[in-house]
């Protein structure tokens, strides 16, 4: 082997030693951290962010759907919020569910002011167990076919 040669070979082992030892110390490096970060987060257990209440889902809801920023939500704004509470399965299969007749129904039962027209936020909470008791139900109570009045809709066909 020439001088130059051996010279070369020697340099590459250097600087393959020098890599091997740079990715060992990396390697422990690396080791050390994730040691570190498990403790840290064993220490830390992060908790779940908490469920939202009916009420707080019922907020986003009434901020979403109340269209015209009224603070009122009205027959078609009502309807598209409803939609929210079929269960998933549901959705789709009957059309027209919930109906504008459905809508009415619901903000002449719960509208405190009278004008049944629109309700406010208050008045969601109730409008929103009249709809889950109605859906629940195989068949409208007497007395809600006498409220209905003639008034069609998922109400009078359950």
């Amino acid at each position: 082997m020439s001088h130059s040669s051996q010279h070369y070979s020697t340099v590459r082992v250097r600087r393959k030693q020098a890599e091997l030892l740079k990715n060992a110390k990396l390697r422990k490096r690396l080791a050390h951290l994730r040691t570190s970060s498990r403790k840290l987060l064993s220490l830390q257990k992060v908790a779940p962010a908490p469920e939202p209440t009916l009420d707080e889902k019922l907020d986003a809801l009434f901020r979403r759907y109340d269209a015209d920023h009224s603070g009122l939500i009205d027959a078609d704004e009502l309807i598209k919020l409803l939609e929210h509470f079929i269960p998933p399965g549901h959705r789709g299969k009957r059309r027209g569910w919930p109906s504008l007749a459905d809508a009415h129904f619901i903000l002449g039962e719960v509208d405190v002011d009278g004008d049944e027209q629109t309700i406010s936020r208050e008045e969601l909470h109730a409008a929103v167990n009249l709809w889950r008791r109605l859906m629940a139900e195989s068949e409208p109570s007497q007395g809600d076919r006498q409220k209905m009045r003639g008034r069609m809709g998922f109400c009078a066909i359950m």
